[in-house]
């Protein structure tokens, strides 16, 4: 039987488990049960049918995650830039993306600001490199100014909008991170194993933790909480034969949240 390794870094055997990960608008319980195996399958791991799968598995937890990192950082009213004529490879775009980020941090800084920000390159059809990035907005940084601060200095094409509501943030997210060009093993300059997004050192990761539930717990309805509903309520048997119960507590009212962890009040 499989191991889970919990917060404190302790490796804990469980047969049912439940995944919690905390972001301030909303919170999202993963339930596994792994005590009666349904219709086992053996695993062929040269079997390239398999291989394949692992790949879309690893697609699939690369986009959840990346979402969940962007959700725990940014919200409704951040900016969505754009930003083209970066350099003709890979090597030169992160110089460009680092030389804007610079700028920006100065003058976030001289505001008594600290520069939040998350950035994907991307691959256009015509093969010419550029970058989109969230920018955690401030009253006092407008959009003329994130994109002086490109313009101004490189001549090269910005973008700025501004992102309405936290659905209009996830899906922000999710074309950022599907358009990757380190999502594109086709790529010539696809680097197995590299990162496919660049950010500052200041984001806060979704809050995870696990707890063991007993067999009755396992599967039951979500039950009410006051200021929050519940959606993504599915059930399903996974092709190791683990039987999994997910579901989502999201907030009302996204635009305040709600959390029950310290960190994000």
């Amino acid at each position: 039987m499989d191991n889970f390794m919990t917060e404190e870094g302790v490796i804990d055997d469980m047969p049912r488990r439940k995944k919690i990960i905390i972001n301030p608008y909303k919170t999202e319980y993963e339930e596994m049960d792994r005590s009666n195996v349904i219709s086992p399958k053996k695993r062929n791991h040269k079997n390239k049918e398999s291989s394949e799968k692992k790949k879309k598995n690893n697609h699939k937890n690369m986009v959840r995650n990346f979402v969940r990192k962007v959700e725990a950082n940014f919200y409704s009213g951040a900016y969505m830039v754009t930003i083209e004529n970066v350099g003709s490879n890979v090597e030169e775009a992160k110089k460009s993306l680092a030389r804007y980020r610079r700028r920006l941090k100065s003058a976030y800084l001289s505001n008594g600001r600290e520069l939040k920000w998350i950035a994907v390159l991307h691959r256009g059809k015509n093969g010419s490199l550029h970058y989109h990035i969230i920018i955690l907005a401030c009253s006092e940084i407008d959009k003329a100014t994130i994109k002086q601060k490109w313009t101004g200095y490189t001549g090269g094409y910005c973008d700025v909008d501004m992102i309405v509501g936290q659905d209009g943030l996830r899906m922000a997210a999710i074309y950022m991170i599907k358009g990757a060009l380190q999502c594109d093993p086709t790529d010539p300059e696809y680097r197995k194993g590299a990162r496919a997004y660049s950010a500052t050192n200041n984001l806060l990761s979704p809050i995870i933790s696990y707890e063991r539930i007993s067999a009755k717990e396992f599967g039951q309805d979500p039950r009410c909480i006051k200021g929050m509903y519940v959606c993504d309520d599915r059930r399903y048997v996974d092709s190791s034969g683990f039987r999994h119960h997910n579901y989502t507590y999201r907030a009302l009212d996204e635009d305040r949240g709600r959390c029950c962890d310290a960190r994000y009040n």
